[in-house]
């Protein structure tokens, strides 16, 4: 067996030398392999990808890094223990689509199971790595090799601009990397793998359907796919021109291809011309013909009724697609489209090895080099990727292995584990026009409140550092320092800032031990609401939840508390109503949501 893996790598590699393949971008790209395990490669390329930002070197420079990166309201957050902070335009930006909602709840998947170390971090959600090219080079980010038409798109101030920045370019995690490794930006998994548990029941509805457990003898021959087609501006066209020339493929070799969009709106290329994506007069026909480039929906659990699962870029920018995540678990050859686009586990994957690579060209001639023998190492190996670095314990240890290495080489630990110095970062920190939200997650589950007070921040910090994981975990915070009226409770999604009273200057210290019990507070409204609910935490309460017409998400959101009420482990409860995303935009809003849950 290790001879036929040998001689079919030899096989492999003439193919590419002889250019009947065309060779995988990111193979070209990664750094050589050298006898390493695909975790070591992963690892090898996160710590390269580290190196192209500048290391402080005393404590005074992370604090001041700790501070340029908590001055981002879109893409900021700080983890300390099990308390999640992040501004709430992180999760309800406009044109979003919530990405950020499905990072945190990645993040309370993996915290109701175990504290994290404290670190600070900017998370990019576009697809792409950054949210422009002219933003890419403007941060300081020298152009990739592979960024092309792109650099069309930067302005010439921004060239200017980028080159002071360099030596003071921020790190940001990032979801994917649209130009390839040498594109700054410390890549981690895309938000699509849901959170721990949902992405774990997720595998097993795969792994258990009738189509995954076919053999190769059972399945359709073809490879297949399926998703839509746009059009986007000329810079950001060749996701969907990829996809055009695929689909096209179905037309002129339908006994090969079973590659069809769902949705087909493909630019004419000759009425709205783009000098970098043209197709050739064959594609060009093929693609006039709508009946057969046009497919019929075909759910995830089906996929595995075809021998080859064609992966092809986004079609909004021509990045990595999440239709990928699951591709390596229906038990066929994954094909790869060719693209210089990388995710985080891209380093352990290689043509030949894990998968096929092909574009228009040359697909025929990858197709007809799989033998059954090298078929069969590609979906064992194919397994391999999903079970182990794609399956939800390997995302949670890659995770954990990115926050180790921020600490470790930006130095965190030096102010997000000291408490004298991170009390005086975020003394520092400009909480004015912010609207904090708080995410604490236990065994128990995960809740949320509202940051209005620069003291609650304080306090938050104190107790992390003091209490990393508290031996009684039930509640998410004692009361001290936290604002007893349901008013003021949403008074940070007000877009009017109200100077903090006296009692906000008057806390002694930060230390737990001296956050005395608030006095008593008789509400002055009816029975009903003096009466509340009480929502208790639960695993995965923090969740998406999915509507007819949009996906929207509940969170916890603090409202008020019980002035006499102490639970058993002798700390305080908050009470709290549950209020959506859609409710959060506003402080008016927010407070009618809390009335009507209190029954008021």
């Amino acid at each position: 067996q290790t001879m036929l893996g040998a001689a079919h790598a030899v096989a492999w590699a003439l193919l590419l030398a002889t250019g009947a393949l065309a060779g995988w971008m990111p193979d070209e790209d990664a750094i050589p392999p050298a006898n390493r395990t695909w975790l070591e490669r992963i690892a090898d390329e996160l710590d390269r990808s580290l190196t192209a930002y500048r290391r402080p070197r005393t404590p005074a420079g992370v604090e001041d890094l700790v501070l340029r990166l908590l001055d981002d309201t879109q893409r900021t957050v700080l983890v300390l223990g099990r308390t999640v902070i992040v501004d709430q335009r992180f999760f309800v930006k406009p044109n979003q689509n919530h990405k950020g909602l499905l990072h945190l709840e990645f993040l309370r998947a993996l915290m109701e199971r175990k504290a994290s170390a404290n670190v600070l971090y900017q998370w990019e959600w576009n697809a792409d790595g950054f949210k422009s090219q002219d933003q890419l080079i403007r941060d300081g980010c020298p152009a990739p090799r592979r960024m092309g038409s792109g650099k069309d798109e930067v302005k010439s101030r921004s060239w200017k601009n980028g080159k002071e920045t360099r030596r003071s370019l921020l790190p940001r995690l990032v979801i994917a990397k649209r130009y390839g490794y040498d594109q700054c930006g410390i890549l981690v998994p895309n938000c699509y793998f849901d959170g721990y548990d949902k992405w774990d029941a997720a595998v097993s509805a795969i792994a258990r359907s009738s189509a995954t457990q076919k053999t190769a003898a059972e399945k359709d021959p073809r490879v297949f796919w399926r998703g839509t087609i746009g059009k986007e501006r000329c810079a950001d066209e060749g996701g969907n021109f990829a996809r055009a020339e695929a689909v096209a493929l179905s037309v002129s070799n339908s006994k090969l291809f079973d590659v069809k969009c769902l949705e087909c709106d493909i630019r004419d290329d000759v009425k709205e011309p783009c000098s970098e994506f043209t197709f050739d007069a064959k594609t060009r026909k093929a693609l006039k013909n709508e009946k057969k480039i046009k497919g019929k929906y075909i759910p995830k659990e089906d996929f595995g009724r075809y021998r080859y699962q064609l992966n092809l870029p986004g079609s909004v920018s021509g990045s990595y697609s999440r239709n990928l995540n699951h591709l390596w678990l229906v038990g066929s050859v994954v094909a790869m489209w060719n693209a210089p686009f990388v995710e985080h586990y891209y380093p352990a994957l290689k043509e030949g090895e894990t998968h096929v690579a092909f574009d228009r060209e040359t697909a025929a001639a990858a197709l007809a080099a799989v033998t059954p023998e090298l078929r069969d190492k590609l979906v064992q190996n194919a397994r391999k990727v999903a079970d182990e670095l794609l399956c939800p314990d390997c995302l949670a240890n890659y995770w954990r292995l990115v926050v180790a290495k921020l600490r470790e080489y930006f130095r965190l630990g030096l102010v997000l584990d000291d408490p004298a110095r991170l009390q005086s970062a975020l003394e520092k920190f400009d909480l004015d026009g912010r609207q904090l939200v708080a995410l604490h997650s236990s065994l128990r589950g995960t809740s949320a409140h509202f940051i209005t007070e620069k003291r609650q921040l304080l306090h938050l910090a104190a107790v992390a550092l003091n209490e990393t994981v508290p031996s009684s975990d039930a509640a998410p915070l004692p009361n001290g320092a936290w604002n007893p009226l349901p008013k003021r409770a949403f008074q940070g999604l007000t877009r009017r800032r109200h100077a903090a009273g006296p009692a906000a200057r008057d806390v002694p210290s930060l230390l737990p031990e001296h956050h005395e019990r608030p006095p008593a507070y008789v509400p002055r409204h009816t029975r009903s609401f003096r009466r509340g609910r009480t929502v208790t935490p639960r695993p995965g309460h923090f969740s998406t939840k999915q509507s007819s017409k949009r996906a929207g998400t509940q969170v916890v959101a603090s409202a008020k508390h019980r002035a006499e009420g102490v639970d058993d482990d002798g700390q305080y409860w908050h009470h709290a109503a549950g209020v959506s995303l859609d409710e959060l935009d506003n402080a008016r809003s927010a407070r009618a949501a809390l009335s009507r849950v209190n029954g008021v």
